[in-house]
């Protein structure tokens, strides 16, 4: 039984560390800001799926297709523009 307790326990803990784990893999810039999360996680359990989307996702690579995305849509609102002005 007390194996069984020690076992669960020990199994929560090593995923409850996973997004701090991962931002010691890649060497997130935001390291401090995933312990945080993930230590108040412990209490507030919505806050720990915060900090495993900030450890996870590649923020330059998200903001990047952001502005993409900005910028496809203005180009396409330039040429429909042009386009009536014809």
């Amino acid at each position: 039984m007390v194996l069984t307790i020690a076992a669960a326990v020990f199994g929560f803990w090593k995923i409850h560390e996973l997004p701090i784990n991962q931002a010691h893999k890649k060497q997130h810039q935001q390291i401090g800001l995933i312990t945080a999360l993930t230590w108040i996680g412990f209490v507030w359990h919505w806050v720990w799926v915060i900090a495993v989307i900030v450890a996870f996702v590649d923020s330059d690579k998200a903001l990047r297709r952001v502005r993409d995305i900005w910028r496809e849509k203005e180009t396409a609102t330039e040429q429909n523009m042009m386009k009536e002005e014809r």
